[in-house]
């Protein structure tokens, strides 16, 4: 059924979310049906996308990483520049914009002018 699936869709990108065993044998699949095509985890859902994120294989991108990154990197940006800020402020909470890093993945699959038909 997943190999039927993925011949028939020919899908652009991989994104994986959390998961267990059935995640790591999509991306094997995945990665014979697909080859050179992306695949995309978020690895602070934990399961197999962490695993996944673990491998540091060429075709893996850790997306929820490198927003949360961009992000800390803006935010220190944005401190440098401001004013000092009261010392009783309390910090941000931390928390995975996921709307953002959804927003950032379909960039990067397709681009400004959204998917392909």
């Amino acid at each position: 059924m997943r190999e039927q699936m993925l011949r028939e869709a020919e899908p652009d990108a991989m994104v994986c979310v959390g998961g267990m065993e059935g995640v790591l044998a999509e991306v094997e699949l995945f990665r014979n049906l697909a080859s050179g095509r992306k695949i995309f985890v978020l690895a602070e859902t934990g399961g197999a996308a962490r695993l996944l994120a673990e491998e540091r294989s060429d075709d893996i991108t850790v997306i929820d990483r490198e927003v949360l990154d961009d992000i800390k990197r803006r935010r220190e940006e944005r401190r440098r520049d401001e004013p000092e800020v009261k010392a009783d402020k309390p910090p941000e909470p931390p928390a995975v914009p996921y709307p953002l890093i959804m927003q950032t993945l379909v960039r990067r699959v397709w681009g400004e002018e959204g998917p392909r038909d």
